[in-house]
């Protein structure tokens, strides 16, 4: 019997896990149902400050975009959790002040994906880039024309949903980004109920 050098050997080991590591997100193949899809409007969180108080105007509208949804698997992982992030893109097409529309988008990896439970993905257009946008300065939902949001697992689009706008507009190059909720002063509301973006 030959005798395998120690590169070789080195080599079946990588190989090995590797194989085991595609094994592995083959083994959790993503199936995910969207259950709601919601843009609506909220206003800035207050917060209890000690010290002298700040004569600002009352809180300012943001626009929310929330997506709730849950994975299924037909071999669910032991721990309960996808091996690999879901890709999220969530697209907002907005009536423009010069009467265009005009796309607004997030895409982000969101990891520790429970299997079998209900999850949800918010992201958000502050206010002041709401207002130059639309040119209003109270957010409405109104002001939304199409929407499209779309997951991805391992690179395969696994779920998505559109309303009234096209495959072209969702590829157009946006005016603004979206905030994902980690980034926003909503950021530690209902924290146990949203994944955190962790490409940002």
């Amino acid at each position: 019997m030959r005798n395998l050098s120690f590169s070789s050997v080195s080599a079946l080991v990588a190989l090995l896990i590797t194989l085991a590591g595609a094994s592995d997100s083959m083994f959790a193949q993503a199936k995910v149902s969207i259950s709601k899809f919601n843009v609506d409007t909220i206003a800035s969180p207050q917060f209890n400050l000690q010290g002298s108080k700040k004569a600002f105007k009352p809180a300012k509208g943001w626009l929310e975009a929330e997506v709730v949804f849950q994975v299924s698997s037909s071999k669910p992982p032991k721990d309960g959790y996808l091996p690999d992030s879901l890709q999220i893109d969530i697209f907002l097409v907005l009536k423009g002040s010069d009467g265009k529309k005009k796309l607004v988008k997030h895409s982000g990896n969101y990891a520790n994906v429970a299997v079998g439970k209900q999850q949800a993905v918010a992201v958000y257009l502050p206010p002041r880039e709401f207002a130059r946008l639309t040119g209003k300065h109270r957010p409405s939902k109104g002001e939304l024309v199409g929407y499209a949001v779309n997951v991805k697992y391992a690179g395969k689009s696994v779920a998505s949903d559109m309303r009234k706008m096209t495959k072209e507009q969702s590829e157009s190059a946006p005016e603004m980004e979206l905030l994902p909720k980690n980034q926003t002063p909503f950021r530690d509301l209902y924290y146990d109920n949203y994944l955190n973006d962790s490409s940002s």
